[in-house]
């Protein structure tokens, strides 16, 4: 079955990680890129809605994943939100370099 991974487009698959990935679940791994200027709320969905019609593994690379799927999958007398903001700022950095960052506005409150 093939294994995709979900990464933010400024960060590197470690080799650990991609040797545990291959032991526990194969050798065919993509990688779905997030780019570093985020994605809004649609792109989300629609990203969801492809990956949820296919027969793969989805391995998402932060440790705030495992804690969302818990309190979703496990949902009891709790409900479970997120504060999502798809918006983002360029900021550029004494030394020149630009980064993007979370938006101080836009912040909507989803129920899961």
């Amino acid at each position: 079955m093939k294994n995709v991974i979900i990464i933010n487009e400024q960060h590197r698959l470690m080799e650990q990680q991609k040797q545990i990935i291959e032991r526990q679940l194969g050798n065919d791994i993509g990688l779905l890129k997030i780019p570093e200027q985020g994605l809004n709320r649609q792109e989300i969905e629609d990203i969801a809605n492809a990956l949820n019609n296919k027969a793969i593994n989805v391995i998402v690379l932060s440790p705030i994943p495992l804690l969302l799927a818990r309190l979703a999958h496990n949902q009891g007398t709790n409900n479970v939100w997120i504060l999502h903001n798809d918006r983002r700022d360029k900021v550029e950095l004494p030394n020149g370099q630009i980064r993007m960052v979370v938006a101080k506005d836009g912040w909507e409150l989803i129920q899961v």
